[in-house]
């Protein structure tokens, strides 16, 4: 269970609106509101966006997915 749909709607946020800030579609935004867990940077960035914590979106998540990062050093 999340708050996403409740903070997107209080703050006057469409589903396409939030998915366009973010970078995802429309129905991404209906799985995250629903049971879909995201990737941390999209949490971050939802957050940001609804001005709260990632913990006021997904109160009782302890799972948030990381991303894969390579970082690669070019050596001249």
């Amino acid at each position: 269970m999340n708050n996403l749909k409740e903070l997107r709607e209080k703050a006057g946020i469409s589903k396409s609106g939030l998915a366009r800030l973010v970078g995802l579609s429309r129905q991404s935004i209906y799985d995250l509101e629903g049971e879909s867990v995201p990737m941390i940077t999209t949490a971050y960035a939802m957050a940001n966006i609804l001005g709260v914590s990632i913990y006021d979106i997904w109160p009782d998540t302890t799972e948030i997915e990381v991303e894969k990062v390579t970082i690669r050093r070019v050596k001249k």
